[in-house]
Parts: structure tokens; sequence; C-alpha cells
């Protein structure tokens, strides 16, 4: 997401120049006014992929990947973590690796950090987080920082 920084962008235009310079694609031009529109575009909840597709960027002429590191080195954009919490384990055997998993599920862990801990893909953890809904009833939620 957009943090205040962007006003800086706003308003250097060297900044600006670098900026076009950086996120465009080989044999592309967009103004820069489309690219600005893009970082004021980026809002928590909605994933990049989602983001990027619905805005047509590769059309644009801008390569998404170095729109985000421009934007997060310079401060303008933050990356927003997502913290799992899940009540109880119900019906999941304690030494599981499930069961190991499902504690790191305490508000203070990121789905980063647990999918690095276990070696597991996001949606992975997220699956896991389903069955525990959909099978044991117990709630699961996601806190976002």
């Amino acid at each position: 997401m957009a943090t205040p920084r962007i006003t800086e962008l706003a308003s250097n235009l060297k900044l600006q120049k670098q900026c076009e310079q950086y996120v465009t694609l080989p044999g592309k031009q967009p103004p820069f006014t489309e690219i600005f529109k893009l970082y004021c575009g980026m809002r928590p909840n909605v994933r990049l992929n989602e983001f990027c597709n619905n805005r047509n960027t590769r059309e644009l002429g801008v390569d998404d990947r170095r729109l985000v590191v421009f934007g997060v080195v310079h401060g303008f954009l933050r990356r927003i973590h997502h913290y799992p919490i899940c009540h109880g384990r119900r019906g999941v055997e304690d030494s599981s690796e499930k069961a190991k998993i499902i504690s790191w599920m305490n508000g203070s862990n990121s789905f980063d950090e647990i999918c690095c801990e276990f070696s597991r893909r996001s949606k992975e953890i997220q699956d896991i987080m389903q069955r525990l809904r959909s099978l044991h009833g117990q709630g699961c939620v996601v806190i976002a920082k």
C-alpha cells in the first residue's frame, strides 16, 4: 500500500525520472502520471497479481516487480504482513507437523515466517486453516499489519 511519502514522488522531478527509467519495460514509455496512478491505487487486501492484472501493467509498459521494488526502496510503498490466529486444534494429533504449524498460528508469526519455518507455501498454510474451519468449526482469523 502507498505511504504518506508518496507525496515526495509527486513533487520530486528527479525521482520521477529515476522511477520512469527503472520501472518501464524496454521499448515502452508510459507517462509518469500512469505510473503514479498505479502507486496510488495500491490498497490493502488486494493481491499484487490481481492489481497488476486489473490495471494491465504489462500493456501499459510497466515491470510489476520493479514497480514494487522502487516503491519499497524509496519508502512510498510498504508491504502488509498477515498474521494467522487459530484457536484450538481439536482432532489434530499433538505430535503431527500440522499441530506444530497450528501452534505457530498465534498472531505473533506472519505467514512468511510460518512458511519459512516449515518449508511450506502460503497456499498450504491457508489450506490448513480452511480445513480447521470446515472440519472442526474452530476459529481461524488473519490480522493484517
